[in-house]
């Protein structure tokens, strides 16, 4: 897991087979295996602050991981759409993002997890902020690195 290579690129620097590669993981496990019916070409990948951040599969289709960074003027650095592929879990992969964007991001860090994933961002340093509510029929939880 510590070989794996991290690429970050913003939505300009992404080649097309790159964004088909990031379309492809999140559709088939935010879709396909949780069921959540969404848009997901919400305009937030082309935003000039957007970070793409990913480890390679075993092919250049594949992603092994991936999450998006957000980023605005005077707002804190906004994780989403995190996301293993299912073959390539429990390797570590998704820490390894998270932990890289700790490193790169402006401080505060912020996010809406999923509720039962407040344990393991909360491992690394997250702390919840309010009440679990209901995102697109999923229970989420507001967490924040300061």
């Amino acid at each position: 897991m510590s070989d794996a290579l991290i690429v970050v690129k913003s939505f300009e620097e992404l080649s097309a087979r790159e964004m088909y590669a990031i379309m492809d993981i999140r559709q088939r496990v935010f879709a396909v295996e949780q069921g959540i019916v969404y848009c997901d070409t919400d305009g937030r990948d082309l935003e000039p602050g957007t970070r793409h951040y990913w480890v390679q599969g075993d092919n250049e289709d594949t992603l092994a991981s991936y999450l998006r960074t957000l980023d605005g003027p005077d707002a804190p650095t906004v994780i989403g759409r995190v996301v293993t592929h299912p073959a390539y879990r429990r390797r570590g992969y998704g820490r390894l993002l998270v932990e890289r964007v700790i490193a790169d991001a402006q401080r505060p860090i912020a996010m809406h997890a999923q509720a039962y994933l407040t344990d393991w961002y909360g491992s690394m340093g997250f702390v919840p902020v309010g009440e679990v509510f209901i995102e697109e029929e999923i229970e989420h939880i507001e967490m924040r690195l300061d």
